[in-house]
């Protein structure tokens, strides 16, 4: 399934495991993001695939990307109660509320550097 809202192209694959439920969104930047990260590294990002995590039990459900590996929480507790079954449609407008203006800003937020190699190992 294709939708395009604002010129950000968006994707969605339901995959259902368990009790915990994982959507793939992709998400497409037009133009392309260029989120600093460190004083000396910048992302470019176009498109940007999402796994959005519902774990029903814990009432949470959350958004993750490489290589912004935190994790962003869009909905937990009485909000997960409040919002119910909701639809690709909300999952994609409470992730892109919670970037707000200034997307590239709140991604480098997420960003999680590597962690060096051992050469010990």
């Amino acid at each position: 399934m294709l939708e395009e809202i604002s010129g950000i192209l968006l994707r969605l694959f339901p995959v259902t495991k368990l009790k915990i439920t994982r959507r793939i969104i992709m998400i497409t930047f037009n133009p392309p993001l260029n989120v600093v990260v460190s004083a000396d590294k910048t992302v470019s990002v176009k498109d940007l695939p999402l796994v959005i995590v519902d774990v029903q039990k814990s009432k949470k459900c959350f958004a993750q990307s490489a290589p912004f590996y935190k994790t962003l929480m869009l909905w937990e507790g009485e909000a997960y109660d409040a919002v119910g079954e909701y639809t690709q449609a909300q999952a994609e407008s409470r992730f892109l509320e919670l970037l707000g203006e200034n997307p590239a800003v709140e991604l480098a937020k997420l960003y999680a550097a590597p962690v060096p190699k051992n050469d010990n190992n």
